[in-house]
């Protein structure tokens, strides 16, 4: 606002580690980062104001992964916010701006040991997400398709992803690649 800067502190021990917004909506992600932490929140500002629009734990008491919505990555599309890191998981947004707490849900699952690093939406029907090892998916505003670079070094992570909609660039930060498709 001028040069003047505001400052909002979602929490003690909070890692904030995702953010998205539109017009005077913003929301992030952040996770407790404290020995035995398991809270995630999300956060959002709106009239220079934070609020809490949602918390959830990532493991259960038997230590099973299970949290309503993920640590890691951020953005909105439609209505809807969605989160990725082991899975990619959305929920709807009211018409005042909150976060609908009881509609999140998993569009996206993944395997053991893969987990998204990075997103880029384009548009609504033309969103990437990449992670590790060598995982890279697109959406077409109907489904996810999981998409394989051929040329692509094993064991990558890919943690970049830019398109124009014509081209797609990945870059694989694990092995000093980048990939280049149409």
């Amino acid at each position: 606002n001028h040069g003047a800067w505001n400052k909002y502190k979602v929490g003690d021990s909070m890692l904030v580690w995702g953010i998205t917004g539109s017009e005077e909506k913003v929301y992030a992600v952040a996770y407790d980062i404290s020995v035995g932490g398991n809270k995630v929140v999300i956060a959002r500002i709106s009239n220079n104001q934070l609020s809490i629009d949602g918390e959830t734990t990532l493991t259960d008491n038997n230590g099973s992964y299970n949290g309503k919505f993920e640590p890691s990555k951020l953005w909105l599309n439609n209505g809807k916010l969605y989160t990725a890191w082991h899975k990619i998981s959305e929920a709807k947004i009211l018409s005042g701006g909150n976060v609908d707490p009881s509609s999140w849900q998993t569009v996206l699952s993944l395997p053991a040991g893969q987990y998204f690093v990075n997103s880029f939406l384009q548009t609504s029907k033309n969103i990437f997400v990449d992670g590790y090892p060598n995982l890279l998916y697109h959406y077409n505003g109907t489904d996810w398709k999981n998409i394989t670079i051929s040329a692509a070094t094993q064991g990558g992570e890919y943690s970049a992803v830019w398109t124009d909609g014509k081209e797609v660039i990945v870059c694989d930060r694990q092995n000093g690649i980048i990939y280049h498709g149409k």
